[in-house]
């Protein structure tokens, strides 16, 4: 009967033994495979970074041969995309937005960074006088007497348009704007737009249309909102390759981007 206790407590301290080192060779073997690195980051971004967001990228690019697919939408439809677990490495928003979808577990918080300032602002149909909008009174009777106004509709997710129809509710003027108002839906309608007498958006946008436009300014502090005309980055909680992904947004957040914005009509967060 000793005997045999004896035998089972070797042979079972010897299989434990085994066992172990076998754990240990398996671990060792695993690291040694490459981890799994995604060729293209899929970028989910506000339409409003549309007009710097590709220089930017060409530069990731060439600094580490991963690609970008972008995709550019109202600020309101890619949060809900997100919300939704649509597939996406990298998303970029407002400030606040970015902060709600930390807080509902879908962005990485350590991959957070905030990117670029934008200011709402007016633009006119070059050959007309460019109004004084130097105070809210200014401001309110410009909007009054323009024949057509151009802005991102708020129900279409435009940051922009939602900032812009708080301001023209402040200013007591919401009826008669929406009854001479153009809503713009998407990005390309923005670039589109020729016939509209006077535009309201971010700087970026307006500036981009110096054919037909002449930009005049942007509107005073008052009407202004930092915390949402902030514009940020975080990696999604499901990206493919978590790593690369904060790579792209610490891009985005370097000095050499900032330079690239600031040409594009951006200001430093």
């Amino acid at each position: 009967m000793k005997y045999a206790k004896a035998w089972q407590s070797v042979h079972g301290e010897t299989l434990v033994k085994r066992i172990a080192a076998l754990a240990s060779i398996a671990a060792v073997l695993l690291s040694l495979i490459p981890v799994a690195r995604a060729d293209e980051l899929k970028v989910l971004s506000a339409g409003t970074m549309h007009f710097a967001l590709k220089d930017v990228g060409d530069n990731f690019t060439r600094m580490t041969g991963t690609k970008l697919a972008l995709t550019f939408g109202g600020a309101g439809g890619v949060k809900t995309k997100i919300e939704k677990d649509e597939p996406a490495d990298v998303v970029i928003l407002p400030k606040p937005d970015i902060a709600a979808l930390v807080k509902a577990g879908k962005i990485a918080p350590d991959s957070v960074h905030d990117i670029a300032l934008t200011e709402l602002s007016i633009a006119v149909r070059k050959g007309q006088p460019k109004p004084d909008i130097r105070s809210l009174a200014a401001v309110k009777e410009a909007l009054l007497e323009a024949k057509t106004i151009a802005y991102f509709g708020a129900a279409f997710g435009g940051a922009d348009g939602v900032l812009a129809e708080r301001d023209f509710a402040r200013l007591g003027i919401a009826k008669e704007v929406a009854a001479k108002a153009k809503l713009w839906r998407s990005v390309e309608e923005v670039i589109a737009e020729k016939n509209a007498d006077l535009l309201v958006g971010w700087q970026p946008p307006l500036l981009s249309k110096a054919a037909d436009y002449e930009f005049v300014g942007p509107l005073p502090p008052e009407l202004q909102d930092p915390e949402h005309s902030t514009w940020t980055a975080g990696v999604a909680t499901r990206s493919v390759d978590i790593d690369r992904a904060k790579d792209f947004t610490r891009v985005l957040a370097s000095p050499e981007s900032l330079r690239v914005y600031k040409a594009k009509g951006y200001a430093a967060p």
